[in-house]
């Protein structure tokens, strides 16, 4: 049986429309680069000046809430034996971020060095241990041990008392757009910023 073809003589079988084309054509992905270059200048928040008010700087009031919360949490886990650098590493571990002393101090953003002593501490406490990997024995896995996911246990439910110390007054979506926000600023945060782009330092 013949094919069936079409007035300029090609096989219906073999005609391929343009979106069919398209589709079996795989999409090319920007880099982050690319996106953000392409992105609209920043609107200025902020202007450099003598009349700059740090009281209006959001870093600031970012770092005194994070100071805030850590005194809380300090105070908390002291009855555990705990202070917030020791707590911080073993929550990281039992939520997946980081097994390994390098790793966490990644995700710390914190000297590989400082974390290294860290992790000394936590074991002489007995909270982790150490554990080659069977992949390059000059790895060295964290875990936690008994003792270290017994103390841990406390963390979540004083953290959520603490959270919503600092939380009275806000109304549900409040609580929702402001954890969406500091995500957005994190997101453009690990961005580079644009040459042409002023420093944005004081608020108008």
């Amino acid at each position: 049986m013949k094919p069936n073809r079409t007035s300029s003589g090609k096989s219906a079988k073999s005609r391929v429309s343009p979106i069919t084309r398209k589709s079996l054509t795989a999409p090319k992905v920007k880099s982050k680069a690319a996106i953000a270059a392409n992105l609209p200048p920043a609107k200025v928040f902020y202007q450099g000046g003598d009349d700059w008010n740090v009281d209006e700087s959001i870093g600031y009031l970012v770092r005194k809430l994070t100071n805030s919360i850590q005194r809380h949490v300090d105070s908390k886990m002291q009855i555990h034996g705990l202070t917030h650098s020791q707590w911080g590493p073993l929550m990281l571990i039992v939520n997946g971020k980081g097994n390994t002393a390098g790793a966490l101090a990644r995700e710390l953003d914190i000297d590989a060095g400082a974390m290294t002593r860290m992790v000394d501490r936590l074991e002489d406490k007995g909270m982790l241990k150490r554990v080659s990997s069977d992949n390059d024995r000059r790895v060295a896995h964290l875990e936690l041990t008994k003792k270290g996911r017994a103390a841990i246990k406390v963390v979540p439910d004083s953290l959520a008392e603490i959270l919503n110390h600092h939380l009275r007054g806000f109304g549900h979506d409040e609580v929702i757009y402001l954890k969406a926000s500091l995500r957005r600023m994190l997101e453009n945060g690990g961005d580079v910023l644009p040459k042409s782009n002023p420093i944005l330092t004081k608020t108008v």
